[in-house]
């Protein structure tokens, strides 16, 4: 049973990721957006970012799309990095 639940979610990750190398930024952004909105639905306002980001993480995971969090990146303000 395990088995084919992980061939089921491998088999609906790779269609997100087809899915994804066909869509538009803007399209990709609209996806993840409604997810954020359904996460705010969901948990209502006043809570703190972390909580808001973690289930972002989850719900769009949970779509089958691939995700990172915390990733670092070069950032240069006013001259300092």
């Amino acid at each position: 049973m395990q088995n084919n639940l992980n061939h089921k979610a491998h088999k609906e990750g790779t269609k997100h990721t087809e899915d994804l190398k066909n869509m538009t930024e803007n399209e990709i952004a609209h996806k993840i957006i409604g997810l954020a909105i359904e996460v705010h639905k969901a948990l209502g306002p006043g809570l703190l970012e972390s909580a808001y980001k973690e289930c972002l993480f989850y719900k769009i995971k949970q779509a089958g799309y691939f995700v990172e969090k915390e990733k670092a990146m070069p950032l240069v303000f006013e001259g300092v990095k």
